[in-house]
């Protein structure tokens, strides 16, 4: 047997309570560093996932469109992150297709479709998902596209790299050419978050 059917052995053993890579290297006999590098292998490929940092359970593919939905408003943050990577993941050439119109910023995806569009940069109103959601039945996720600020000069903050805007900061009183002229030069830094899926 492989440590993959190892692992999946005593995670399906321990059920919901989990295990940590500590606690699976220990019971397999395995270098805790072995277990926990093929952990992250196994959650990249969707064959488990973690509680908080270190608590391991077998995923479980849930649709996240047939969620009940007071189920659904009692999901954690994390949980909640997963079943929207999910429904991505389930609707991903619906959406795609959906944004090769340049005017479309987000999506709401519901059952396995994009039910709204929208082409607001300001997002999509809490509102109104609240009542496609009602209408629908069932869990809606809004999905937005990435952000695009190639032209935005980049500027290196922590081992990364980050859009940047240049202000020009003056009295309240002046004009623009005086602003233009004699203002103070200001760095605003964007830092983007990860995944990109804006919830």
């Amino acid at each position: 047997m492989g440590l993959e059917e190892e692992i999946f052995g005593m995670l399906r053993e321990v059920g919901d309570l989990g295990a940590t890579a500590s606690q699976i290297a220990r019971k397999l006999g395995r270098k805790r560093e072995v277990v926990s590098h093929y952990l992250w292998i196994l959650k990249k490929a969707g064959k488990v996932t973690n509680r908080g940092r270190n608590l391991w359970v077998l995923e479980k593919a849930l649709d996240p469109f047939n969620i009940p939905l007071r189920k659904f408003e009692d999901l954690s943050f994390d949980e909640y992150i997963s079943m929207a990577e999910r429904a991505y993941e389930l609707c991903e050439g619906k959406i795609k297709e959906t944004f090769r119109d340049d005017s479309v910023h987000h999506v709401v995806v519901c059952n396995g479709e994009v039910v709204y569009k929208a082409d607001s940069t300001a997002g999509i109103d809490g509102h109104l998902l609240r009542d496609l959601m009602t209408k629908m039945g069932k869990p809606c996720y809004v999905i937005s596209r990435e952000d695009m600020v190639e032209e935005a000069r980049w500027t290196q903050l922590n081992d990364d790299y980050y859009p940047t805007v240049e202000l020009l900061l003056g009295g309240k009183d002046w004009t623009d050419d005086k602003v233009a002229e004699r203002g103070r030069k200001s760095l605003v830094i964007s830092i983007r978050a990860t995944p990109t899926i804006h919830l």
